[in-house]
Order: structure tokens, then sequence, then C-alpha cells
């Protein structure tokens, strides 16, 4: 793994309303954002590339992982 070498800046993935702040205590191990409407774009802070995007991991809605 490549380790990071610049100066990330935090970029919102997308607009949207926080329904589920991170809180791995209570099982939820990201941030839950509704969205207005399906086919929304989706930002990272820094390029990569996106090796999953679906519902199929059970307890983690609809997911997208960017490496």
């Amino acid at each position: 793994m490549e380790k990071y070498k610049g100066n990330l800046k935090w970029v919102w993935p997308i607009k949207g309303r926080i329904i589920e702040k991170f809180n791995p205590g209570k099982g939820n191990k990201g941030i839950d954002i509704a969205v207005n409407r399906i086919g929304e774009n989706i930002r990272s802070a820094e390029a990569g590339k996106v090796v999953y995007s679906g519902h199929g991991l059970t307890g983690y809605g609809y997911l997208v992982i960017i490496k």
C-alpha cells in the first residue's frame, strides 16, 4: 500500500441530510447520508478506483468503497 504523501483536503462525498453519524460503538461504521435522487454524483477527497458499489453487504445500506 502506498503511503500518503500530500495534504488531504476533506470534501463531503455528496450533498444530503445526515441521518446517522459515525458511531462504531453502536455498529455504525460510516456516515449515513440521505440524498434527493438516485444517480447523484459522489466525490472523493483524492483520486482512486471504485472497488465496490452496491447494497450486498448486510448492515451497510448502499455502499461505495474507493481504494
